[in-house]
């Protein structure tokens, strides 16, 4: 790859054999190097497809804390190795952009916290908060990030869910786990129980509302659609069958409704009334 122009000293501009040009990301790729130089492959980390419209927010790197670039290809590649997720540019420029807040912040000794959503996250997400967890603690064993906390934890674990859901924007991502754990509580409130995180099925019950909820969220998306309806008499026959269940949902129904005004479909009804009783009765599943 030949060398097109720096957009920090550890990004650069650049083309391939077949005129294509990219943004790199390595350590020094972009440090004194002038046009035309050759970039050896050892030396880059990570590469994006350039074009005009994009090539403004890398500029913005040249803004950025070095330190936030090479966090961000840290956590990223432990992400992708541990997990099997795959940043896109705006997630790699997001998490990039949010490090360099926590940097500037802890230089002003600001330290944010949310215990909520970190007990949400922790159950929601427990492979994704182990993993921030643990990159948080390894970060601040580092003299150069000492000032780091274990307060960081929940918005990297956002940033990674993020990806793994492949969602542009943090903030939809934290508005879908505060959606999912207050369905969560109606279910362990109504069942009088703690929910098993380490189940399959419960699992299985997070996926299911995951795709519910983005689904109701943009219906344009079609991405859970109902191309067949169900026997009108299995609702009926689940409601005998399950009515403490039941009623759990006919709970959260309303909690939906009155939220966002969504409606639940006889179909998710009758979805959600399984996926609970798995749910709540994996000792004797």
């Amino acid at each position: 790859m030949l060398f097109i122009k720096s957009l920090s000293n550890n990004v650069a501009l650049v083309k391939d054999a077949r005129d294509r040009e990219f943004v790199v990301i390595g350590r020094g790729v972009g440090f004194g190097k002038k046009r035309g130089d050759d970039i050896p492959p050892d030396m880059v980390q990570r590469r994006f497809i350039s074009d005009a419209q994009n090539n403004a927010e890398w500029h913005e790197l040249q803004h950025f804390d070095p330190r936030a670039v090479t966090l961000t290809e840290m956590i990223v590649r432990a992400a992708e190795r541990e997990l099997t997720v795959q940043f896109s540019r705006h997630q790699y420029l997001a998490l990039a952009d949010h490090l360099d807040l926590v940097l500037k912040r802890m230089q002003q000794c600001l330290v944010l916290t949310d215990n909520a959503m970190s007990w949400q996250l922790r159950r929601l997400y427990p492979r994704e908060y182990a993993l921030a967890k643990r990159l948080v603690r390894h970060i601040t064993s580092l003299e150069k990030y000492g000032s780091f906390t274990i307060a960081e934890v929940p918005a990297l674990v956002l940033h990674l869910v993020n990806a793994a859901n492949k969602q542009e924007q943090v903030q939809d991502t934290m508005a879908m786990t505060r959606l999912i754990g207050a369905v969560i509580q109606i279910v362990e409130r109504d069942q009088g129980m703690t929910l098993d995180t380490e189940s399959f099925s419960y699992s299985r019950f997070l996926v299911h509302l995951e795709a519910f909820f983005r689904h109701a969220a943009n219906p344009a998306a079609g991405e859970e659609g109902e191309p067949v309806r169900l026997d009108d008499d299995l609702l009926q026959l689940l409601q005998e069958k399950y009515p403490r269940v039941y009623q759990t949902v006919g709970r959260i129904k309303q909690f939906l409704y009155q939220q966002h005004h969504w409606v639940l479909s006889e179909n998710k009804q009758v979805y959600l009334t399984i996926h609970i009783w798995r749910v709540t009765h994996v000792r004797q599943a």
